[in-house]
């Protein structure tokens, strides 16, 4: 059976391309860059007479929006790890100092051999101002007012470094054969005491070094003062350091530890003496 097709009438046309227009409009042509006929997330394609083919300014302003935000979170990592490494472990500036005893002549351990009836010393107490019971290294930036170091430390209590060194300087001076320190049992007091009083030990902003302090040896079965003096010694640095400064506080020490030896190898040599055993 034949269709007879009938000439479109000037209204059907109009109608037709009117429709064939808005359908047109709906679904514009697709790029030939998308495969499948789909276009990706956030993509647009641009209808109208600047349509076919091209992306609209929303995408435009989507992948700016997409770039930046990339480029921000790039940028807060970038600083997160610059950050990181700010907390990342530092080396400790601190130093940590002692004081030093007297060198040990090679003398004096057959000094000790030959004289096996040497000097039994007890030493202390010995009491340092409160200023100077501290880790911190002091110094004296005026007569009214101290510094505290911020790095550089006693490595162990003064009190107990300032026994320990003139203990050991004794030793070297004196034909020593038993050394306690304070407090001792009641049964092993020795034959004498040697009682210090600390005024100062500390450098000045100067860099000079100053040791005052009062001193008393004592014969400790009957509690009687033998010798006592005060000793005051200001020394000069090499360098302005703290590690000259604690170097000069060790000699300062070791001349202090003379005094003292002098005063108690005379009084021994006194008491040994045959007029002091007849009295």
């Amino acid at each position: 059976m034949n269709r007879i097709t009938r000439p479109m009438s000037r209204f059907s046309l109009s109608r037709w391309k009117s429709s064939h227009r808005l359908r047109s409009r709906s679904n514009p042509p697709l790029s030939p860059f998308f495969k499948g006929g789909k276009f990706p997330i956030g993509l647009k394609p641009l209808i109208g007479k600047e349509g076919k083919g091209r992306f609209c300014a929303d995408w435009r302003e989507t992948s700016a929006a997409n770039f930046l935000e990339r480029t921000l979170v790039f940028v807060l990592l970038g600083l997160s790890l610059a950050g990181c490494g700010n907390f990342s472990p530092r080396p400790d500036p601190s130093r940590f100092f002692t004081l030093t005893a007297i060198a040990q002549p090679g003398a004096t351990a057959a000094k000790e051999s030959s004289n096996p009836g040497g000097v039994s010393l007890g030493i202390g107490p010995i009491r340092l101002p409160g200023y100077l019971d501290r880790q911190e290294i002091v110094t004296r930036v005026s007569p009214n007012r101290i510094d505290l170091s911020e790095y550089d430390h006693w490595a162990e209590p003064l009190e107990t470094n300032f026994n320990r060194v003139l203990g050991q300087n004794l030793s070297v001076l004196l034909p020593i054969n038993r050394l306690v320190f304070f407090p001792w049992e009641s049964t092993r007091s020795p034959a004498y005491q040697v009682e210090i009083e600390v005024l100062r030990f500390e450098a000045n902003a100067a860099g000079d070094v100053q040791l005052s302090a009062r001193w008393v040896v004592l014969e400790t079965s009957k509690k009687a003062a033998l010798k006592s003096g005060e000793t005051l010694l200001v020394r000069q640095p090499a360098a302005k350091s703290t590690d000259a400064a604690v170097a000069m506080l060790s000699e300062t020490l070791g001349d202090l530890s003379r005094e003292i030896a002098s005063a108690i190898g005379a009084i021994a040599v006194q008491k040994s003496s045959p007029g002091a055993a007849s009295k």
